[in-house]
Formats: structure tokens, sequence, C-alpha cells
């Protein structure tokens, strides 16, 4: 039976701010434990840390202070550590599940997804645990209504990371891996498989003198043209819509028309950027910034369908409406699952403000920006197709624009966007 959101998750008063984040380590190897207590010494003055052997130790001491973050060692083959894991996300469903172990086979990795938000390969380096854990902390607060977030990471009708992105962090993660690697793994998953050479063949990304738009047939290629960082990114996008399809009477929403305009805002971000690294990440941005409205749409599958009719009804962005309802919208609630998967900070903060950007600060406009305004242009499209021409707000963050100088480039925007619509 679903909560009632709107009384548990809504019209709860607002929490007070968190403390310091508290990380509990499982390690059965005592000098493997010891080594993470000296590595990590530094960070006893933002982290409350905790170091045990085994997994009843653990539950022992989040029965005493619930854990924001468990990294635990296991063996992706063990029964008994793979009933530890389920028994931790029943019993303990807000703290983020960093597992690590050796690489895994295929069947192994398929059991440990659902259990876990990161799986990371040994050994690995304390800079690249320091980053995953920064990284799933990042976005805590976005989401700060304890029902609200124990749905969300509880929940059996939320993906969770697809298999096939776990195979690809652990090639990522190895020594020596290469594009022929990496295509191997994504030939096993003929969805990734397809999306990764339509991709590949856009306009967007076509552009090299080795690939013109249309010509890639290899997904070796794909990789090579694409990236790496792009292809584990995708492998996330496609299996969270691939989860969902057929859903669509139940989610009151369409996985496919969320997919469309997915790719179209992240087209058109990626080409407001003028460097590779920033198109890259507003690509992946926009690609992903809707992601929340499945989680809600997921969990809460009676009162989200009323949440378009009641943003109508009002005359607020669906986001809003959101709000008022479950005390965050989409964007935070994609932003903090995001996190917790473990995607780069500034991905991660493309989705949280993608409706206001002016909320962090800044004064460069950057791919946080670029899938703001990709986003309300290709609302003011939809508006003009469907004949909408006066009066329609399209929600374009005036302050961020004024602040970074990209008010006087929105002639220049409106025209990339209408070249992006014509070609995708």
């Amino acid at each position: 039976m679903q909560p009632t959101v709107e009384k548990e998750v809504g019209r709860s008063p607002r929490p007070p701010a968190f403390g310091k984040p508290r990380i509990v380590f499982v390690e059965p190897r005592t000098d493997v434990l010891h080594a993470f207590e000296r590595l990590l010494k530094q960070d006893l003055t933002r982290w409350d840390l905790v170091f045990v052997h085994t997994f009843e130790q653990a539950f022992g001491a989040m029965e005493v202070t619930p854990a924001d973050v468990v990294v635990a060692s296991i063996d992706p083959g063990s029964l008994d550590d793979i009933v530890a894991l389920e028994r931790l996300k029943a019993s303990h469903p807000m703290a983020v599940r960093l597992v690590f172990g050796a690489p895994a086979l295929r069947e192994n990795v398929v059991r440990v997804a659902p259990l876990c938000h990161q799986y990371l390969i040994k050994p690995f380096d304390v800079l690249r645990l320091h980053d995953r854990l920064d990284r799933a902390l990042a976005m805590r607060e976005l989401v700060v209504q304890p029902a609200l977030r124990a749905a969300v990471g509880d929940t059996e009708s939320l993906p969770s990371p697809p298999p096939v992105l776990l195979e690809l962090r652990a090639a990522l993660d190895a020594r020596g891996t290469n594009a022929a690697t990496v295509a191997r793994i994504v030939e096993e998953d003929p969805a990734l498989a397809a999306k990764l050479l339509q991709l590949a063949n856009s306009a967007f990304f076509g552009t090299s003198r080795k690939y013109a738009a249309g010509t890639v047939v290899s997904i070796e290629d794909a990789v090579i043209l694409l990236g790496m960082s792009t292809v584990e990114q995708l492998a996330l996008l496609t299996g969270l819509f691939v989860a969902f399809e057929g859903d669509e009477d139940t989610l009151g929403l369409s996985p496919e028309g969320l997919r469309r305009h997915a790719t179209l805002v992240a087209e058109i971000a990626g080409n407001l950027m003028t460097s590779r690294r920033f198109a890259e990440e507003a690509f992946i941005g926009g690609l992903l910034h809707d992601i929340g409205k499945l989680v809600l749409a997921s969990r809460f599958s009676d009162s989200y369908r009323r949440i378009g009719p009641e943003s109508r009804r009002q005359g607020v962005p669906v986001w809003r409406a959101e709000t008022e309802a479950y005390g965050a919208s989409h964007a935070e609630v994609g932003a903090y699952l995001l996190g917790c998967w473990g995607l780069p900070r500034i991905v991660v903060e493309a989705v949280a403000y993608h409706h206001r950007p002016s909320l962090l600060g800044r004064t460069h406009f950057d791919p946080v920006g670029a899938v703001h305004v990709a986003e309300a242009l290709v609302q003011e499209m939809d508006a003009a197709a469907s004949g909408q021409t006066q009066g329609v707000d399209v929600g374009l963050d005036s302050a961020y624009l004024d602040s970074t100088n990209a008010l006087g480039r929105m002639r220049v925007f409106r025209d990339i966007a209408r070249d992006v619509a014509r070609r995708v």
C-alpha cells in the first residue's frame, strides 16, 4: 500500500539542516580496514566514520545512529553477502549503498545491481573513493523529507543501475580497457547498442574528420567517437527508459515521450556550448534532466496522475505542483538519485537546477545553464507548433541569464535550437 504522499511528505515541515554525514565501512580484513582508517583520517572533521568487520556489526551501529552511506566489501558470488545487502536495503533505505569487490561474472552483477547504488572494483585508490563519496553526498539536502528519501531508496518499482552499467564501470575502472572491450559489453545489450549507433550517427557527434554523420556502423567506432563517459551515461539512460516501457497507463505519463523530449533537449544543450567537454556534460545533463518524473510517477502513481491536471488548473509549472505535493520536484529527486549512483557533479547539478540555475549563484554560462535554456526553448517551440503564440511562460530564469551575459545571446540560441530540431 502506497503512503498518502500529501500527508507524509508534502505537508510535513521542512526538517532541520543535516549534520555531519555518517559513513559506515564494512570490511572483513583487518589490514584493509586499518588502511581505510589511515587513509581517511583527515576526513574526520567533515565525516563521521565508522569501521566494522561484519554486516551484523554495521546493523548494530546503525540501530543507534543511521548511516548516510554504507561502503561494504562483498563477494558478489556469496549468498550470505547478497542476503545482507537485501537486509540493508530493506532496513535502511535512505542509506546510499556503495559496494566494492572483485570484477564479477555477469550473472553475479545481475544479482548485485538491484541492491546497491554503485559497484566499485578492487583495488581502487582513495582519491577515487573520495570522489564517489562526495558525489553520493552532494545532493542529500535537496530531498530533505525522510518519507520521500525512504520511498526513493526502498521502492521496488524504482529501477536499479542497469547491469550493463555496472559492467561498463568495472571495465572503465580497470587498467588497459580499450574501445574493443567496451564494445563487447555494449553488444550484449541490444537496446543500448542501437542507441549508441543512433547517437554516433547524429549531426551533433558526427562531425570529426574520420566519422561523418550517418557513417558509423560498428559499436567500437561508436565508442571511440562518443567517448567512454558518454557511453557510460547513455547506458544509464537507456536502462531507465527500457525499465518503464509499456507502463504509460500506470504512470500517467509517456516514457517514450519523455525520451524524445530528453533527446531533443540534450542535442540543443550540447550545441549551445563551445567546448567539447562542456558540450558532452550539457548533453548528458539534458538526457537525464527529467528522470525524476519517472521516479515520482512509478512510486506515487495514484497521486502523480493528478499532477499534470493540477498544474494546468493552477496555471503553474509541473515542478511547482510536484513540490507542493511531495516537498521536492522531479529535478531534486532525479538529482538525488543520480548523486547516489555516482554521476559527475556537473551533470547532477544540471538535473537539480535545470529550472532555476540562478540558485547556484554562478556568473558564467555552463552546462547547467545550457540544459535550462534548451528545455525552455523546446517548450517554446512546442507551444508555437500547437498554435500558442501569446502569453506562453517557458520559465526562463532571467536572473541567471542576466548574470551570465547570456540574455543577449538568446536570438542565437533560438536559431541553434530550431536548426537542431529540424535535424533530430
